[in-house]
């Protein structure tokens, strides 16, 4: 039986290698500062696809990042020198400074249907969430949301009854401009009936570890 969610999944992949293979990259550039003999942040949450930019902050100290499993090296960083690292895999990717053992960090990578679209487009410094388009729609629809800063982030379809139908985004995310779509179907894969439902966003910022930073809901018709 065919799998839309495997195949979409092994064509990701796929393309991931050959934009490696052309050294083109895409996703979201994380920044990590190595100061004050440390990784900040020390752990960060990112998508299949992201690249990772650390950069030696420390005043005349020299700094490395290197996976402890063999994944990265970067060498001897001096002070304002950086070193970037493309992420092809999901996983748990911890790492240290051979200079400063007791410098330790850890990359999480996590595959994620959510599209990052930040580009150019600066850091935002509000939470937003859009109106879907289209609307009503009958296949699939966009929702774009913004961060004003990394945290947990979930994005739920709902029906009038307040029941939830699908789950589109639960996980980590860095700030930026974000979308994510959805095809009419729920959890299960099947698909739903025409009527009017609801998308609900909550994100948790993970500096304070509190549920209601940002809550919002907004509807949606979909007509077949």
């Amino acid at each position: 039986m065919f799998n839309l969610k495997r195949f979409m999944h092994f064509f990701w992949l796929v393309c991931l290698q050959i934009m490696l293979l052309f050294n083109i990259t895409i996703g979201a550039t994380h920044q990590i500062s190595i100061i004050n003999l440390a990784f900040v942040p020390q752990t960060d949450t990112i998508a299949l696809g992201d690249t990772v930019k650390w950069t030696n902050n420390a005043s005349a100290t020299p700094h490395t990042t290197t996976s402890n499993t063999g994944v990265w090296n970067s060498g001897t960083l001096n002070h304002g020198q950086s070193f970037s690292f493309h992420f092809t895999s999901n996983g748990s990717f911890p790492y240290h400074c051979d200079f400063h053992p007791s410098m330790t960090a850890t990359i999480v990578v996590q595959a994620s249907d959510v599209k990052d679209e930040t580009g150019n487009n600066g850091r935002p410094t509000e939470f937003i969430l859009s109106q879907n388009y289209p609307n009503p729609f009958n296949q699939s629809t966009k929702i774009e949301f913004t961060l004003a800063h990394s945290g947990f982030v979930s994005l739920n379809i709902y029906d009038l009854l307040g029941r939830k139908v699908k789950t589109l985004v639960s996980e980590n995310l860095s700030s930026g401009y974000k979308s994510v779509l959805w095809d009419g179907r729920n959890d299960s894969g099947e698909e739903v009936a025409s009527g009017i439902y609801f998308y609900r966003m909550k994100v948790e910022k993970l500096t304070f570890g509190r549920l209601g930073d940002f809550c919002n809901t907004k509807k949606l018709l979909l007509l077949k």
